[in-house]
């Protein structure tokens, strides 16, 4: 839910959020994209540290504690999972989610 909250939060007006999920092997892949404002290079090192923003000017004006991926993170790790992210800054972020069948 927060990867999808998320793609809302930092997406466009007009933008797009595709959400897919498929059947890998022993996997269930779950992809949300959004074509919002992207991920920086060095922010993607941090963002699922715990309180981690990447630009606090323009999240303060977006509700954010800088909490959910750190969670988001945790949730899908214990669960034996592996999430990803691929953004550009400008181009939109893709977080790819694997859990175990």
């Amino acid at each position: 839910m927060n990867l999808f909250t998320n793609a809302m939060k930092f997406s466009r007006t007009d933008g797009m959020i595709k959400i897919q999920a498929s059947d890998q092997n022993e996997w269930i892949r779950l992809e949300v994209t959004d074509s919002g404002e992207g991920i920086s290079e060095g922010a993607k090192e941090h963002i699922f540290e715990r309180f981690y923003k990447e630009d606090k000017a323009r999240t303060s004006k977006k509700e954010s504690n800088g909490l959910g991926l750190s969670i988001a993170h945790k949730i899908v790790t214990l669960h034996g999972g592996i999430i990803k992210v691929i953004s550009e800054k400008g181009e939109g972020t893709s977080f790819i989610v694997y859990l175990p069948k």
